[in-house]
């Protein structure tokens, strides 16, 4: 059946997803359970440690990162404006996260505002307050 499917993108909190039908279409026309599609052509995200960030003077949530950055596995220090991070978790290029004390790693996600979207971990609430407590970048 598999084989026989066409994908469909669905949006599933905030990201795009190809999926495929993995049972019958029911009467209403909506399916009853999806699969992530297989592109032979896709490559896996590359994880990405965020290790510092740049703050603004704003207050509110989606304006408080400028940027976020790190060091790539090759040791190269990199840097990102927040949305460009935004738009490479929206297109799986990259998965952000930060490392906690013990090692313990809490992922990065994109949240959404009533006046834009940013970055935040999936433990902060409304304001980026993990990320907020990073150092601060240096100049690259």
């Amino acid at each position: 059946m598999r084989g026989n499917s066409t994908c469909k993108m669905r949006e599933f909190t905030g990201l795009n997803i190809l999926l495929f039908p993995l049972a019958l279409e029911r009467i209403d026309g909506s399916e009853a359970a999806w699969g992530v599609c297989a592109d032979e052509n896709a490559q896996m995200a590359q994880y990405l440690r965020i290790r510092c960030i740049v703050k603004t003077d704003r207050t509110s949530a989606h304006e408080r990162i400028d940027s976020v950055g790190g060091v790539k596995p090759d040791g190269t220090p990199w840097k990102l404006k927040q949305d460009k991070a935004i738009s490479y978790i929206g297109d799986g290029t990259y998965v952000f996260y930060i490392e906690r004390p013990g090692g313990h790693r809490v992922d990065v996600i994109v949240a959404m505002s009533a006046y834009g979207s940013y970055l935040k971990t999936v433990s902060d609430k409304e304001q980026p307050s993990k990320l907020l407590s990073l150092p601060t970048c240096p100049e690259i």
